[in-house]
């Protein structure tokens, strides 16, 4: 069920390495524990001939059907599926040897040695947005973490992921940029965002928050920051405001609310919280 989870529940096919670690990986390691893996066979013999590892180690579901069976039902068969996944992933970023800003040079041995380590840094916002409010303590102590937050940007500039819109800084961002990149607006009362400036300006381009969100289409997270109180007016260090960033995106909605104020009343309730 764990192995079927995961491979029905990632957002991109797993190579066999990167499974074998998030399977291995449990809340509060310090380290990877290659004691952990579980060997292909026993992989295999368990999923029953529903999944299948290709010539480039690629993982699947052995029939396009099946995937669109747990996409359906996924949430019956694996009703932790998301939460353990994001849960894997915060632990795998918070592993010590990823703790901290490293040197460049160093960087390609840490990533290399650690197979799963792209597929979290990319999808772990995905993932915990998806599980709700059972991941939501740990991405919070994540976040709240300046040390890991530097050390997260560094590695989202320089790691080999797949992703076609990465990052475009590398250093000084906070934790309102990342919530605004992977629309966690729920988050932002739990991280006190009145201690944290809304506009704050990541070191690169002087982009905000705002900018972020509008630029990758998350209106819900747009709404929250324009209801805190956000600004339209500041422009970026490559000339752009939030507006333009929503114009070059298409992302004609966003456009909309940020043009007419009347349409941010209602849409998230700044007091949000998950009941606990």
């Amino acid at each position: 069920i764990r192995v079927l989870s995961w491979v029905s529940g990632t957002l991109r096919n797993l190579k066999l390495m990167e499974l074998k670690h998030a399977l291995a990986t449990d809340d509060g390691d310090t380290e990877y524990d290659k004691t952990g893996e579980v060997a292909l066979h026993t992989i295999l013999n368990a999923t029953k001939g529903l999944i299948q590892v290709g010539g480039d180690e690629t993982v699947r579901l052995t029939h396009r059907t099946l995937k669109e069976y747990f996409d359906k039902r996924g949430n019956h068969w694996f009703e932790r599926g998301q939460i353990e996944i994001a849960k894997t992933c915060l632990a795998y970023l918070s592993f010590d040897t990823f703790a901290k800003r490293c040197l460049p040079e160093e960087f390609s041995a840490k990533e290399e040695g650690h197979p799963f380590f792209s597929y979290a840094l990319e999808f772990w916002g995905d993932h915990v947005k998806r599980a709700g409010p059972e991941a939501e303590a740990e991405a919070v102590r994540y976040l709240k973490n300046p040390a890991h937050v530097e050390a997260y940007i560094q590695a989202a500039w320089m790691a080999n992921t797949q992703d076609i819109d990465k990052w475009d800084c590398r250093r000084g961002i906070s934790p309102l940029h990342i919530c605004a990149w992977f629309d966690l607006w729920y988050l932002i009362s739990a991280l006190d965002y009145q201690k944290l400036p809304l506009d704050v300006q990541e070191d690169t381009y002087g982009q905000t928050p705002l900018m972020y969100a509008c630029r990758r289409g998350h209106e819900e997270t747009v709404v929250r920051l324009l209801q805190l109180g956000a600004s339209l007016t500041i422009v970026s260090g490559r000339g752009r405001t939030a507006l333009t960033e929503a114009v070059l995106r298409g992302q004609e909605e966003i456009v909309e609310t940020l043009l007419n104020p009347g349409l941010r009343g209602h849409e998230v309730d700044v007091n949000f919280v998950y009941p606990k």
